[in-house]
């Protein structure tokens, strides 16, 4: 035998993957202390100063072969590592992230209280809508034919309450800044009770629709006065900036606004008409020419406080009378039930689930449970399919307000698994 052969033999054996120790001890990196687990999956790995472990992914995609720490004038407090490419990347993790926590969190300051956000991509900007409290002695009350406003007086040890103050602002995710002289004030007393992108027919694009900002509020006066709403849709539209502000780029537009004969408790988009429940009726509207056409309506239950749509379903949840299926036709322009579950539930949240080809309808109550449902009027407990099939539930033990579906997941096997849900609690 070889004695070279022999060598290389050792070496390439001492050389796999499966022999090199996949720890790596670091002992300052961005004032963190701990050690780096490499492979095929790298992660940052470490105490916290509450005595807490944390574990956080180094790099989205990719293999890390090698890992050491690197201090320098122009990296401090870094790392170097080796890639499946065998090239040399020098790293620094930001030093504006908090890692003590279960993700990287990085704290943006708005002196108001956020209360819902959606992403526009189109624009690849935020749209935040945020809450501010004042005091006020002023109220609205009945005087027999209409509201009134009054103002009351009673010293300066009487206790004021205090009114909510609702804005929409768009936020640039390259600074985190707020985008200056973009944003809407709503006027005193409105408070916005949903807040989503819509996509709506428009033919100035290739597939034929047009996310708009879509908002619906509704006003709280007293239980005297009636209660209205409006809705709201605005347009992002990008414009000259102004010297040395990059961010003044982009402008609201206002593309419709009018009251309603009712609140907008919740509002979405089905094969680009716009859906709106007003209380317990459930509108169709066309945008065209800047205004609002209605389409089909249908009655529900007693009050509807989220929609949610896939091609031509539409699922609503009602605050006592649990979800119901409604399917829209729009070569009929007609709106029909097709389906619901006959049980009283105290609706939380609603969310669709893929599972290859079946789709599910995903419940969380004020019980704390997760239920799922599911459309089949092949079986007979669903009575020709009006009813919908409990196919499942699991008590959580926690208030869960809102359900974020990520769809299908593709896995390193190179096939599809089914949705993943991330659940938020209270």
């Amino acid at each position: 035998m070889d004695l070279d052969d022999e060598d290389s033999d050792l070496d390439s054996y001492n050389l796999q993957d499966r022999y090199i120790s996949k720890l790596r001890y670091f002992p300052n990196i961005t004032g963190l202390n701990g050690v780096v687990l490499c492979g095929p999956n790298p992660s940052l790995i470490f105490l916290t100063g509450k005595g807490e472990l944390r574990v956080h992914k180094l790099f989205s995609n990719g293999l890390v072969r090698s890992f050491a720490p690197f201090n320098n004038v122009n990296c401090p407090q870094g790392f170097l590592c080796f890639d499946t490419t065998f090239d040399l990347k020098i790293c620094v993790l930001p030093p504006y992230l908090t890692y003590d926590s279960p993700w990287p969190v990085r704290k943006v300051t708005l002196r108001c209280t956020p209360r819902q956000i959606v992403y526009h991509r189109e624009n690849r900007v935020y749209c935040l809508v945020t809450q501010a409290e004042e005091v006020t002695n002023k109220y609205y009350r009945f005087n027999g034919e209409d509201k009134e406003l009054t103002e009351e007086n009673k010293g300066e040890r009487f206790i004021y309450p205090n009114a909510s103050l609702f804005s929409m602002v768009l936020i640039s995710p390259e600074t985190w800044e707020i985008v200056p002289d973009a944003s809407i004030e709503f006027e005193s007393w409105e408070h916005v009770t949903d807040f989503k992108i819509v996509k709506l027919a428009y033919e100035g694009t290739r597939s034929g629709l047009k996310e708009y900002l879509c908002l619906g509020t509704n006003f709280n006066y007293s239980e005297d006065i009636t209660s209205r709403g409006n809705i709201h849709i605005y347009d992002i539209i990008e414009v000259v900036p102004e010297p040395g502000k990059p961010l003044t780029k982009f402008k609201l537009k206002e593309v419709f606004k009018k009251e309603q004969k009712g609140p907008v408790s919740a509002i979405s988009d089905v094969l680009g008409f716009l859906v709106t429940a007003l209380g317990q009726k459930i509108y169709l509207w066309q945008l065209k020419d800047d205004d609002l056409c209605g389409v089909a309506f249908i009655d529900t239950n007693i009050y509807v406080h989220q929609i949610i749509s896939v091609k031509s379903l539409i699922l609503i949840a009602d605050v006592y009378k649990s979800v119901s299926l409604l399917r829209f036709q729009e070569e009929f322009r007609t709106l029909s039930l097709a389906s619901r579950d006959f049980n009283p539930l105290e609706v939380f949240t609603i969310e669709f689930m893929v599972d290859n080809t079946n789709l599910g309808f995903l419940v969380t109550d004020a019980d704390k449970n997760f239920i799922v449902y599911m459309y089949q009027p092949e079986i007979r407990e669903s009575i020709g399919g009006q009813k919908l099939i409990r196919k499942g539930d699991y008590h959580l033990g926690q208030t869960h307000v809102a359900l974020c579906g990520k769809g299908w997941v593709h896995s390193l096997d190179q096939r599809y698994r089914p949705a993943v849900e991330g659940l938020t609690t209270l």
